[in-house]
């Protein structure tokens, strides 16, 4: 009671302070909207159909989860307020040797930010480079590019050039367009002058089997939801679970090797020491 009425008081005296806040709840209001409009549209393109009723319980959650973890980036400033005022810093003042919000498609997540290049001509600094395209991860459903600007920055001061991309996520793309996303960044990268080979590539992600995960998920508990699976984006994101397994990245590698189309990799997964 005392906290609703302290919040009250501070509210009172200031209208352009209820006003702010307003504003900022009518656009919260218009995302979490837009969010449960591209969540129907996704679940609507699954192999496997929902009935109505599951199908609308399913975009209710999907959206209250998403709308619930972006809400809570903000309590980064309160809790890392350096961290966040770095952050800041960085989407305000970008290195002289860095360039911005590339296009390399239709979409307003086709974006993709570059260390270690002159400004005027997009060529590396200092002649060629390595190349090291940065895929961010996410859980398929979050994640954006500037969270790894420092990353692509000390990368660079190692003699790096670094492209760090967007790319669709859930609700806004499947599994399907992020696949064609990071295909098109990669081949932007190769075909520019911003890079003019690239000897290998460096792969950092869940390197497990997504039916097993699947499963490991189901079995976990947070908070009121029996499951973490019914929480997760993996399965939405893959269009069904009939997609699990032709979409798993332990399936897909060892279809690969019966072809002898593995090209060398280094992949790193989480929580091992290099």
């Amino acid at each position: 009671m005392g906290s609703s009425q302290s919040l009250l008081v501070w509210l009172a005296p200031q209208p352009k302070r209820r006003l702010a806040l307003l504003v900022c709840l009518a656009l919260y209001l218009r995302t979490t909207g837009r969010s449960l409009s591209q969540q129907h549209a996704l679940l609507q393109l699954h192999d496997d159909r929902l009935a109505l009723g599951a199908h609308v319980q399913a975009a209710l959650r999907y959206t209250f989860v998403a709308q619930l973890i972006s809400s809570s980036e903000y309590l980064l400033c309160l809790v890392k307020p350096l961290l966040a005022a770095r952050i800041g810093r960085l989407l305000v003042l970008k290195p002289c040797d860095a360039r911005e919000n590339c296009a390399y498609g239709p979409h307003e997540r086709n974006t993709v930010d570059l260390y270690g290049v002159h400004v005027g001509d997009g060529r590396a600094a200092g002649g060629l480079k390595p190349v090291l395209v940065f895929v961010h991860g996410g859980a398929w459903s979050f994640g954006h590019k500037w969270q790894y600007g420092l990353v692509g920055e000390y990368l660079a001061t190692q003699g790096l050039l670094v492209a760090v991309i967007n790319y669709r996520t859930f609700p806004t793309g499947s599994v399907v367009d992020m696949v064609e996303d990071v295909e098109n960044a990669t081949q932007i990268v190769k075909e520019k002058e911003i890079a003019n080979h690239v000897k290998g590539f460096i792969g950092l992600a869940g390197p497990y089997d997504i039916s097993d995960h699947y499963v490991f998920e189901s079995e976990r508990v947070v908070g009121p939801f029996n499951g973490v699976h019914d929480i997760s984006s993996m399965k939405p994101a893959m269009l069904g679970m009939s997609n699990f397994t032709k979409r798993s990245p332990t399936a897909l590698i060892a279809d690969a090797k019966d072809t002898g189309s593995v090209p060398f990799a280094c992949v790193i997964p989480g929580g091992v020491a290099v």
